[in-house]
């Protein structure tokens, strides 16, 4: 409950704030001027607008940021304390889109996470009660987009696949991007995901320059397959 409440308060708190901020040095001076020249909150006005506000300043993009960030990191905290989100991402799992409603009224931030045990990819969806609701597709139905720990792990694995396999590889740049099956026919339509989670796995010199070497990693399994020079 104590996590919810602080989830929702900072959601207000960063929507009456123009996007989010923070209080730090002459922030804080600057809100203990505002908080006494103000005489409540204006009723059926979104996003919430103090009445007879004096010397009002909008906060930095910075700060607004940070904000955002933080109240973002405390959905997302909630999000992994439900049973139910829990038992759908399991121990190994990566996190992914995370988006924080603008609105008063509905959801107030949607997850995105995939299970690597069961190649399934969770989406978690808190309410503005607090509730979450959590929705569980087969790989194949629907994958994210790679996230940056999954593109540094296909990397490395790559990379130590092909040196082992004897290709020199040491000074090029690596680059890791979600892959798609091919249609085995030209009439046949492809599937939209494998039924697991599979990176492609380019090396070269970088700069627009064409690759040298990929491979393929199964991101679950760790296994990498098809390494060697491209052609």
């Amino acid at each position: 409950m104590r996590s919810r409440l602080t989830v929702l308060s900072s959601l207000l708190l960063l929507t009456a704030c123009g996007g989010g901020g923070g209080l730090n040095g002459s922030d804080e001076h600057a809100h203990m001027h505002a908080e006494g020249s103000v005489s409540g909150i204006a009723e059926g006005v979104w996003p919430p607008q103090p009445l007879d506000m004096q010397n009002e300043e909008r906060l930095s993009a910075e700060l607004r940021t940070r904000a955002r960030l933080s109240v973002v990191d405390a959905a997302r905290s909630a999000v992994l304390n439900n049973p139910a989100v829990l038992a759908a991402v399991g121990s190994n799992y990566g996190s992914f889109d995370a988006t924080l409603s603008e609105s008063k009224n509905g959801n107030v931030a949607s997850f995105v996470f995939y299970n690597y045990d069961t190649d399934q990819t969770v989406e978690a969806v808190l309410s503005g009660g607090g509730a979450v609701n959590v929705q569980v597709q087969p790989a194949s139905v629907w994958q994210p987009t790679e996230n940056g720990d999954e593109v540094v792990k296909a990397v490395n694995l790559a990379r130590t696949s092909l040196t082992a396999d004897g290709h020199s590889i040491d000074t090029l740049q690596g680059t890791a991007m979600l892959t798609y099956p091919a249609a085995t026919e030209p009439e046949m339509e492809a599937p939209v995901f494998y039924d697991t989670r599979i990176l492609y796995v380019t090396f070269g010199q970088g700069d627009g320059v064409p690759p040298l070497f990929s491979a393929r990693v199964n991101i679950a399994t760790e296994v990498v397959s098809e390494g060697g020079p491209l052609r």
